[in-house]
């Protein structure tokens, strides 16, 4: 993904046009954690034995998120989308469906071991 990204249309917060609500219920969310939350979670630790070693003040930061958002080169999230099969063959619906959906949490919790 390129661009800033857009945490509530991943969510579907909103519809796109291009979305068909009705069967948006069918989507699956693994993973949607506050990125800000997440953030101060994984890199609080590390950023703070960061700033202790710091001997000038303009080195330290303050807050890892806002600096990586605020970043020219760097982006706070990256997104992984998957799918396998379309609607044609592979309907949530459908036999097929049911099998790419077992298919996709195998992956998702290999993913996050």
């Amino acid at each position: 993904m390129v661009g800033k990204g857009s945490v509530n249309h991943n969510s579907r917060k909103f519809k796109a046009e291009n979305v068909d609500a009705e069967r948006s219920h069918l989507n699956v969310d693994y993973c949607n954690d506050n990125i800000k939350k997440v953030y101060h979670k994984l890199f609080d630790e590390a950023l703070q034995r960061y700033n202790e070693k710091q001997t000038r003040a303009d080195r330290r930061i303050a807050d890892y998120y806002e600096k990586i958002r605020n970043s020219k080169q760097e982006k706070p999230f990256h997104e992984l989308i998957l799918q396998i099969g379309d609607k044609e063959n592979m309907s949530a619906g459908s036999e097929n469906g049911q099998l790419a959906r077992k298919i996709l949490d195998e992956y998702y919790h290999g993913f996050q071991e």
